[in-house]
């Protein structure tokens, strides 16, 4: 609704319970989520119970996962805040997944019983066939972020999952679960929770703190958020990546003549199996304070699809075009199956697990060749030779693209930064090629992979999100071009909505009274009121509430262009989200599932029934959202004026006017989270 409040007769509050009163629904369909693009599929939630407040814990200690959930590996490291004990702390411990391994490959699979599998059971259930070659699920994470969604990497993987009848949301639910119950189960039989009773140790509150990508949206970690609780992990939350291998590096350099000073920055490069997430961060305070350290990001974050999973692609492109030049065989299809009475999915296998090992140890373009032998059970095989140049070519073009986001990295902050060194976290570093070639691109800045202690041999994600945030109050600052918004409908104007004007059927003329023509999905910004303080809209709506209803549902968006504008459509494709053809507009995401807010007692409230045009009671409430951030969460606030308030007068005034005091409102507040902690204001 724009300019007056309309005060119309008595109307229905639509055909679908609490709809905004002046605009009423044609339909009992509950609203679809439009896709964000033709590719991805549709988001789909189950609310869940809000967190409570830290401070409703009781005191009985803490046992503090740190997650790092990467496109190829998992790793989890582990620590007690002691009972009892103000800021008091156990040392740290990685979790080993068996006698050598400190991470799990991340790896999804259905064995031959339908049973569901993960990391390293899938890894043996490859090796002894009762897993099929092929139905392996990896690079899971790429469907989570909305710029990497429609690579071709993504479309496989989302085309397995609808081969299997799972969506992304049910999947993570399915892995997240199991992780967490043997991250639980290592803890109580693991030196961690020595000096205690299995009683006391089941007693604690157990909470996860989850490292997530900084390039990625809030919209994908609050999703990747959703997963976890619905897995059954109460206490959550999100920290970002790069923050937190910068912490992990700041604490390995205290007392040493490297130790970071203020005003110097750390460009962390966290090269993994999928993405390259590129981020500077400027040190705020003195090196001496360790892994607590405070960082404010210089120039928004920058990420590729540059993992080195796409070396392997290279790879894997460059053997199958070489069997097909083959005259015996014509195509690497033909060589597995009609040759060796394999699958192609089984030969990939076998190119992919001999290149790591050639991967990881190649160190220039002028080694000896190398060889990738494909064989059957027979003792059949069939090879292939790689050069030393060929080799370097897979690389180059992945690191390419890697020095480019560096690049632009370095001319966005060098004017901020006094110096900086280069840390690497993540597989990926690993490559000696790839440090290699980076060392001298940039010959006078300190380039240091995970070989270094400094950067983390085990993992610096896992171990930095528990050094980072022990004792640490935690700060939040917005980039600026972010935005939260939500869709309402409006009262047509020509002046205000161009794309209705060329488009009439965006036009519906209201059932109930017969005169006002509204158009759907418009955009009304969640604005930010400032530093340490909310978004919340400018403008007041008018809504009903059903006698008996008990929840009032309402969906937020999220987008990083600043070409989205107050009014606009929010959808890209349809009438309105009601839609069969409804799809958001591509700068457009959903922010989570519906935000259920619970009904409160109106009556209690002093608000009276009233009989709408249709004969159907109702409450009449005028309302508004609220994103006030509050560290790493964000509480979602319907906000609703009490009778009283002239909102509900019959003078004319603007919404934006009325100003309502603490008593005259009610807060009813969904909790959720933000992906960014303890980030100094920008």
């Amino acid at each position: 609704m724009t300019g007056y409040a309309r005060r119309s007769k008595p109307t229905a509050p639509g055909h679908r319970p609490g709809r905004e009163a002046e605009t009423p629904r044609r339909t009992t369909r509950k609203r679809k989520q439009p896709d964000s693009n033709q590719n991805a599929e549709p988001t789909q939630f189950d609310e869940v119970e809000p967190e409570p407040q830290v401070e409703d814990v009781p005191d009985r200690g803490e046992l503090l996962i740190g997650m790092d959930y990467g496109t190829k590996r998992l790793a989890i490291a582990m620590r007690l805040k002691l009972p009892g004990a103000e800021n008091a702390y156990s040392d740290i411990r990685v979790m080993f997944w068996n006698d050598t391994d400190y991470f799990s490959p991340q790896l999804l699979a259905w064995d031959n019983k339908g049973a569901f599998c993960w990391g390293w059971e899938v890894v043996e259930g490859l090796k002894i066939g009762t897993i099929e070659a092929g139905t392996e699920i990896s690079l899971l994470k790429l469907l989570l972020d909305k710029q990497h969604q429609n690579s071709s990497m993504a479309a496989r993987v989302l085309k397995k999952l609808k081969e299997r009848g799972h969506t992304l949301d049910s999947l993570l639910e399915a892995h997240l679960g199991p992780i967490w119950k043997a991250a639980i189960q290592h803890a109580k039989e693991s030196s961690v929770t020595k000096g205690y009773t299995l009683e006391q140790v089941e007693n604690m509150t157990y909470r996860l703190l989850m490292g997530v990508p900084q390039m990625w949206s809030p919209a994908a970690t609050h999703r990747m958020t959703e997963a976890a609780h619905r897995a059954g992990i109460k206490y959550v939350t999100v920290v970002p990546e790069p923050q937190c291998a910068a912490a992990y590096y700041a604490a390995n350099v205290k007392d040493h003549p490297r130790e970071l000073k203020k005003d110097d920055g750390v460009l962390v490069a966290d090269l993994g199996g999928g993405t390259a997430d590129i981020t500077s961060l400027q040190c705020e305070s003195e090196g001496s304070d360790g892994a607590e350290v405070l960082f404010k990001t210089v120039c928004p974050p920058i990420g590729a699809l540059a993992g080195s999973e796409f070396v392997n692609e290279a790879c894997l492109t460059y053997v199958e075009s070489q069997a097909a030049a083959d005259d015996d065989h014509g195509s690497f299809e033909a060589l597995c199956v009609e040759h060796l009475k394999i699958s192609a999915a089984a030969g990939e296998l076998q190119v992919n697990t001999q290149f790591e090992s050639i991967k990881k140890e190649f160190v220039s373009g002028e080694e000896q060749p190398k060889r990738i032998t494909i064989g059957n059970n027979d003792g059949e095989t069939w090879s292939c030779t790689l050069k030393s140049t060929v080799i370097a070519g897979f690389f180059d073009q992945v690191i390419d693209r890697i020095e480019g986001c560096i690049d632009k990295q370095i001319t966005d902050s060098v004017k901020v930064l006094n110096s900086f060194v280069i840390t690497i976290p993540g597989g990926f570093g690993q490559s000696k090629y790839l440090l290699k070639r980076l060392k001298k691109k940039y010959p006078n800045v300190i380039v240091q992979g995970p070989g270094h202690d400094q950067v983390g041999v085990y993992q610096p994600v896992a171990v930095g999100i528990l050094e980072r945030f022990k004792d640490v109050s935690m700060e939040l600052g917005w980039p600026s071009e972010w935005s939260w918004l939500v869709g309402r409908i409006e009262a047509y104007d020509e002046a205000l909505h161009p794309d209705a004007k060329r488009n009439p059927e965006l036009i519906e003329v209201d059932e109930i009274d017969g005169e006002t023509r509204n158009v759907y999905d418009r955009v009304a910004f969640l604005r930010f009121a400032g530093y340490g303080q909310a978004f919340e809209e400018e403008e007041w709506h008018q809504y009903y509430i059903y006698k008996d209803q008990e929840e009032i549902p309402q969906q937020i968006y999220f987008t990083k262009s600043d070409q989205i504008k107050t009014h606009g459509p929010i959808l890209a494709k349809g009438f309105s989200a009601f839609s069969k053809d409804a799809e958001l507009h591509p700068d457009i995401e959903p922010w989570g599932g519906e935000c259920k807010f619970p009904v409160p007692d109106m009556k209690a409230l002093n608000f009276k029934l009233k009989t709408t045009g249709e004969n159907v009671k109702a409450y009449e409430v005028w309302y508004r959202l609220q994103l006030t951030g509050k560290g790493s969460n964000i509480d979602v606030v319907f906000q609703m004026a009490l009778p009283g308030s002239k909102l509900y007068s019959n003078k004319k005034f603007k919404p934006t006017d009325v100003k309502l005091t603490e008593g005259t409102v009610k807060n009813l507040v969904m909790k959720s989270h933000s992906p960014i902690m303890r980030v100094a204001p920008s």
